[in-house]
């Protein structure tokens, strides 16, 4: 293994509040200026994949942050978490 994990095309019909949910409590953490999500394990491709897929299906605006070390995140605002 090459330590990837990918995103399947077929998540974005089958992808629920509740996967948000189960994805923010596996991965995610509330910061001082909104929600991340640490996803490091996978690839640039599926991270903007999932950032259109949060947008459509739910209205949720997240970035790509660049942390230390080199790694990316997601990122919400936490103006668009009431």
């Amino acid at each position: 293994m090459n330590g990837i994990k990918i995103v399947p095309a077929i998540c974005f019909d089958y992808f629920t509040a509740v996967s948000l949910a189960f994805m923010i409590m596996g991965d995610g953490g509330k910061s001082s200026n909104g929600l991340t999500l640490h996803l490091e394990s996978f690839s640039l491709h599926d991270k903007i994949f999932l950032i259109n897929l949060f947008h459509i299906k739910f209205g949720i605006p997240f970035e790509i942050r660049e942390r230390d070390r080199g790694y990316t995140v997601l990122h919400c605002r936490s103006e668009y978490m009431p």
